[in-house]
């Protein structure tokens, strides 16, 4: 269990953030009303969760001994990352107060941790 933490340090931290950040009471985040298709909210979301992703696959990365291996990174790091994202929206629906659940959030979600395997992919592949 330590060895667990310690590899994985920066993505458990990087999680409890996200935890605090999407747990605060509704009332103290300010209400900015966009008709734009991206909002502030959904860029803070893909970049929460594509860091996450981002975290999660660089700690694993001492695991992985060649490029044929890349996809054992990113592909746990994407399926838990989109989970703790759905995890999170539950927990804003029925938890949290003043918070909500919303599907558009959990869109941003899954869109930053595409963003950041598709990154940390182009990134890595020739170098592990």
């Amino acid at each position: 269990m330590k060895i667990f933490f310690k590899s994985y340090t920066f993505s458990l931290l990087w999680a409890l953030l996200i935890l605090t950040v999407c747990g605060m009471n509704g009332s103290y985040i300010p209400q900015i009303h966009f008709t734009d298709i991206i909002q502030p909210d959904s860029l803070a979301h893909i970049t929460l969760f594509g860091v996450q992703t981002w975290l999660i696959a660089k700690d694993r990365k001492h695991n992985i001994s060649n490029t044929k291996q890349i996809t054992l990174l990113i592909v746990p790091a994407f399926v838990i990352s989109v989970l703790y994202g759905v995890i999170i929206e539950i927990l804003q629906a029925t938890v949290f107060i003043n918070r909500s659940y919303d599907y558009m959030d959990m869109a941003a979600n899954t869109i930053g941790c595409i963003l950041a395997s598709i990154t940390f992919f182009i990134k890595f592949r020739k170098t592990l």
